[in-house]
């Protein structure tokens, strides 16, 4: 080691330019494979390598640039807390949350809506904020019955009270509270609507209805939603 260390010579970029190219390419030219072969299995400091390189890529890391970023005090701190490599991993939590949204390509269907049938509108909503830390997004009406919509920063969770048992929806799962549906965000609903169909799913919407809810053949109703459809409505707050 000693010895190989002592025809190590250190010279400038603008050094190496000017020194004379001493390869010999006639030689080189001349050599088979065999040549080649022999060359290296003699050469002490060829080490081979036992990996299997038929599908590497070549991966370029993206160019960090400083940026400026306004957060909330909250989540700041939170990321501070988690130690000296907090900045690393909110800009981990970005990138996450860019390749899952950049293209309908990268995103795959996912469940991020669940609604739950109740008898009690304010109990159940205090019961969410004080157990489980949701929050409310917005409350309103539709087709006989009041939603409350509610995140945790993930998942919409939609509290529904009926004005009656009687009506036909809140039939779908019997009588008293109960969890009435989930929803899945897919990139083309109407094309996963016709594959639920396809599949022994019976549509439960009107022709154009967003969303499209189903019973499924094991009696599990659900619906599909466009992608987007709930950040949006977290967005509109």
């Amino acid at each position: 080691m000693t010895a190989k260390k002592e025809r190590i010579t250190v010279v400038t970029a603008e050094e190496a330019r000017r020194l004379p190219d001493m390869t010999d390419y006639a030689r080189l030219d001349a050599m088979t494979d065999e040549d080649i072969a022999r060359a290296v299995a003699e050469d002490p400091d060829a080490v081979p390598v036992d990996a299997d390189w038929s599908d590497a890529v070549v991966v370029i890391p993206p160019r960090l640039r400083d940026r400026v970023l306004l957060v909330d005090d909250e989540v700041g701190d939170w990321f501070a807390a988690t130690g000296e490599d907090g900045r690393d991993r909110m800009q981990a939590v970005l990138r996450a949350y860019m390749e899952r949204h950049r293209s309908p390509e990268g995103r795959g269907a996912r469940i991020n809506h669940i609604a739950l049938k109740v008898t009690d509108l304010e109990t159940a909503t205090k019961f969410y904020e004080n157990v489980y830390g949701f929050r409310q997004v917005r409350t309103g009406r539709s087709r006989g019955h009041i939603s409350r919509h509610m995140t945790d920063g993930t998942i919409d969770l939609a509290l529904m009270i009926y004005d009656s048992e009687d009506d036909a929806e809140a039939k779908l799962v019997g009588p008293g509270p109960a969890i009435h549906h989930f929803g899945i965000e897919v990139d083309d609903h109407e094309a996963f609507a016709a594959k639920v169909a396809a599949n022994g799913g019976n549509i439960l919407s009107r022709p154009g209805e967003v969303p499209i809810k189903y019973r499924s053949p094991d009696g599990v109703v659900a619906e599909v939603v466009p992608m987007g459809r709930y950040e949006k409505m977290k967005a509109a707050e």
